[in-house]
């Protein structure tokens, strides 16, 4: 038998979906802004739409941030399947354009 989706096989064991998590959509848009696909992940209950995902070099888990008038604040941590075990910088050309957050 089939299992539901990938999505379900990822998160069906995971306890935090019973710790204030929830579930988000997202799209990937690059420092260069083009727009890829993109997929589900999970984060703090305090997320709202507009929030920002980041991988930030050094963290060990993608990461919320919500922009205020000058500067970002951390909303809370995630989890996204295709980004949680280095995927984000394994097509590292060493061209790539990063970008400056400001965080308080």
């Amino acid at each position: 038998k089939k299992p539901p989706n990938e999505l379900f096989d990822r998160f069906a064991n995971i306890q935090l979906l019973q710790n204030r998590r929830r579930m988000f959509s997202y799209r990937l848009q690059k420092t260069d802004g083009t727009v890829s696909d993109g997929g589900f992940g999970l984060g703090g209950e305090k997320l709202e739409p507009g929030d920002t995902i980041c991988i930030i070099l050094g963290c060990s888990v993608p990461v919320v941030l919500r922009w205020k008038t000058d500067h970002y604040v951390f909303v809370a941590d995630s989890m996204l399947p295709k980004f949680m075990a280095g995927e984000a910088v394994a097509g590292m050309t060493g061209e790539e354009e990063f970008e400056n957050f400001l965080i308080k």
